[in-house]
């Protein structure tokens, strides 16, 4: 489909720069909510919190909301 090497370029660009937007929000959402963001893995759909114990679930579903 994307046989132009800058067009395929121009591509994976914008699906890294959709890919940081996406972290951003979840880093301030989860970070609103008093919690850190350890992990973010998009091949494996996996978000990785850290917090007190008593945020973390609050932070969870701030990221749900999100993604």
């Amino acid at each position: 489909i994307y046989s132009n090497p800058f067009t395929w370029r121009y591509v994976m660009n914008e699906i890294k720069n959709e890919d940081t937007v996406i972290v951003n929000l979840i880093k301030d959402a989860v970070e609103d909510k008093g919690c850190r963001l350890s992990t973010v893995d998009f091949d494996n759909l996996v978000v990785k919190i850290d917090g007190p114990d008593e945020l973390i679930g609050d932070c969870a579903r701030a990221v749900a909301d999100i993604v």
